[in-house]
């Protein structure tokens, strides 16, 4: 099972369109500077001292950002985007103004969007086949059906998060306390496993009934995730991409996994959440809770774990091939 946080381009070896195509250095904020240049110099102090005071007006300036640092921001976006993640939570979380904190969490999040387009663009418009480790910013979910209007019922599924950023930043700010706290008190990567596990629970009720209604307003084509989470309706698939949103905004290596799950001897289609857990892997059902708690099973392997479910909860999770399952991402047109 792949946990690795590559993105579709670099996983099928394509290079990134020049950076300077898609993004210039007038638009990024001087926030945005400061938190591309403290993952280049792999710093997390860097942005205590990322700006300057003028001696004659006092104000503060920040260090200017070159075109070949950003180039090099954008090839480490491209390969591995979650260590860029995680070294901008380290560093905001070393800021001790709230205000301050306030300012790069947005600008982290709107620097994500920026990097998630500019990277890939509409290069993956086309099909592929798969869940890739990392969903970007108009990442189409296509189901297990390839066509790209006909849906029979199963609506496509996209992660717009430009609308998604007041969840995102949230999130985000979850993750950079619990940098700081664990700095001081070791918490454990469990209770944010937990506490993501409970946050996406409160946006989206699961509810069938509400999902078939949406998609029979907004008929056979793409709709955004952030419709489901402005009704509050969703099924497991809305749920587990919305959770794999909210660990990505942590810096945690995960994985959306979709299969056959069977239950006291039924099976049904589902999907739910994979990630790395202190040298073993943790699964979570984001769908289906163990009682009042989060359903989080904790094992050496996949089958370790379909052991411990069968055995405690009548459960096993079994990953359908790539083949099933589709995708595309397009970040400028909705279908």
């Amino acid at each position: 099972m792949r946990l690795l946080s590559e993105t579709p381009q670099a996983r099928n070896g394509r290079q990134a369109q020049p950076v300077s195509q898609r993004l210039r250095l007038h638009e990024l904020t001087p926030q945005q500077t400061s938190l591309v240049r403290s993952v280049l110099f792999g710093d997390v102090e860097y942005l205590n001292r990322s700006f300057w005071l003028d001696p004659d007006t006092g104000k503060r300036g920040i260090h200017p950002l070159r075109i070949h640092e950003l180039s090099s921001f954008a090839r480490s976006w491209a390969l591995a985007p979650i260590p860029c993640i995680r070294l901008m939570n380290d560093a905001i979380a070393r800021i001790t103004e709230a205000s301050r904190v306030s300012r790069y969490l947005g600008a982290a999040v709107d620097l994500e969007i920026l990097m998630d387009r500019a990277v890939t663009g509409d290069a993956d418009a086309k099909l592929s086949h798969g869940i890739p480790s990392y969903l970007a910013d108009g990442y189409i979910d296509m189901g297990s059906r390839s066509s790209f209007t006909q849906r029979q019922g199963r609506e496509k599924i996209r992660v717009d998060k430009d609308r998604l950023r007041a969840r995102l930043v949230d999130a985000k700010r979850q993750a950079v306390e619990s940098v700081a706290s664990r700095n001081r008190n070791r918490v454990s990567l469990e209770k944010l496993l937990a506490r993501y596990y409970d946050v996406v629970r409160r946006e989206i009720a699961y509810d069938e009934r509400g999902v078939r209604t949406l998609y029979e307003e907004l008929g056979d084509r793409t709709i955004d995730l952030s419709n489901y989470m402005r009704e509050g309706v969703g099924v497991c698939r809305h749920l587990s991409i919305l959770y794999q949103l909210c660990l990505q905004e942590a810096g945690i290596y995960s994985s959306v996994v979709k299969g056959d799950m069977r239950l006291f001897g039924f099976k049904e289609r589902h999907a739910w959440n994979v990630a790395p857990f202190q040298g073993e892997i943790a699964l979570i059902d984001i769908t289906l809770p163990n009682g009042a708690g989060p359903f989080i099973l904790v094992g050496e392997s996949l089958q370790d774990i379909n052991l411990k479910a069968a055995a405690t909860y009548h459960r096993a999770y079994v990953p359908t091939p790539d083949s099933r399952n589709h995708y595309r991402i397009q970040t400028t047109a909705r279908v």
